[in-house]
């Protein structure tokens, strides 16, 4: 199974999805996906959000989506992988709402009760640089929380990157090269690193003309 998570950042979706196909994506979150015409009929993706842009979860054959029912929060949306493998994933694309951190965990509190295993993907619009010390809740203690519910960021846990030290940018501020954060996660449930072949994080150079982000790519066996 390949997941991948991407912010492929507003556009046509047809040209977001070739795109994707390049990535032979099993499971992907796409945050900031064009919402899709109605005449579109998309049966393998899901589409959250109340504008323009949000979030879309695609699932290609063997595997189905399956949108459960939503808690009224925004920036987290979850969905029912069935297939091969059986797993819930919170798909998110954070905003301020009331701030980046605090809206990836009110879903995390919203959705506590899903049952598992669950994967969490897509763009935090977080990292353990933004901290400060003065700030009563921090990114480290999410990421911490997610951790303790047993899941990891498949990206560090494969690399053995340390949160804020990555070496690998899934985000170009305005697309300069020289302006890189990591910002992008899929966190998997940890037993599930035992079967992880491979996580890759697509180099500045590809998918330059597409979006300012990265995607992360995990492949499981």
């Amino acid at each position: 199974m390949r997941l991948v998570t991407w912010n492929c950042r507003r556009g046509p979706l047809a040209a977001k999805r070739a795109a994707l196909a390049t990535l032979d994506a099993d499971v992907a979150v796409l945050s900031e996906a064009p919402r899709p015409a109605k005449s579109a009929g998309e049966r393998d993706m899901l589409w959250f959000g109340d504008g323009t842009l949000g979030v879309a979860v695609i699932a290609r054959p063997p595997y189905r989506v399956r949108a459960l029912p939503q808690a009224g929060v925004p920036c987290v949306y979850p969905v029912r992988i069935t297939g091969p493998r059986r797993f819930t994933i919170l798909a998110v694309w954070t905003w301020p709402a009331p701030s980046y951190r605090q809206a990836l965990e009110n879903g995390l509190d919203a959705y506590a009760h899903l049952p598992g295993p669950v994967v969490v993907a897509g763009d935090f619009n977080g990292n353990v640089r933004f901290d400060r010390p003065r700030r009563r809740r921090k990114w480290a203690d999410c990421f911490a929380r997610l951790e303790s519910a047993g899941m990891v960021s498949a990206y560090h846990a494969f690399s053995g990157a340390v949160h804020g030290e990555e070496p690998d940018a899934t985000h170009y501020f305005l697309t300069h090269r020289d302006r890189p954060f990591h910002l992008d996660y899929c966190y998997i449930p940890k037993r599930w690193m035992r079967r992880v072949r491979s996580v890759r994080v697509a180099p500045y150079e590809e998918f330059a003309a597409l979006s300012d982000h990265r995607p992360i790519t995990v492949a499981l066996a």
